[in-house]
């Protein structure tokens, strides 16, 4: 299943883009609100850009530190 992280990681190492956590700081609203909504983040209509990157960040960490 692809990530909030796959568009990173897919242009390889030497591809630039500010990144939050893992989270594409710079994609747009929609995008990671979608992102939001398939890992059924809680309060995602309600929040802004800024939220939903930080909404993503933490349910990024958390699902790596379950999977470690």
């Amino acid at each position: 299943t692809p990530g909030p992280s796959d568009a990173q990681a897919k242009g390889g190492k030497n591809t630039e883009r500010p990144t939050a956590g893992g989270v594409d700081a710079t994609a747009t609203k929609d995008h990671l609100y979608q992102q939001a909504t398939r890992l059924k983040i809680p309060g995602r209509s309600k929040m802004t850009k800024g939220e939903l990157v930080e909404a993503l960040e933490r349910e990024s960490n958390r699902l790596t530190k379950k999977n470690a």
